[in-house]
């Protein structure tokens, strides 16, 4: 639920440049199911540049509340 993603570009010094944010459509989603997402970023992506994926939602059992989970991963265009 309130599935948020950031997409950064990070350069070879490990540092981030520019980012874009989207906020997911529909606002719930199961578990393993998917959704379709885009960003634009305002720069052209080159061969070998590295970008940084992070995500965050509340996940929920079912009970009153639940957890907020935030991880990243780093992904480099083919």
């Amino acid at each position: 639920e309130g599935i948020e993603i950031w997409i950064a570009v990070v350069d070879t010094a490990g540092k981030a440049g520019a980012r874009k944010a989207c906020f997911v459509i529909p606002r719930q989603v199961k578990q393993d199911q998917t959704f379709p997402f885009s960003v634009k970023l305002p720069v052209h992506l080159e061969q070998g540049a590295m970008l940084k994926f992070t995500y965050k939602y509340n996940g929920s059992d079912g009970g009153d509340g639940g957890v907020n989970w935030m991880q990243s991963f780093d992904w480099t265009v083919p």
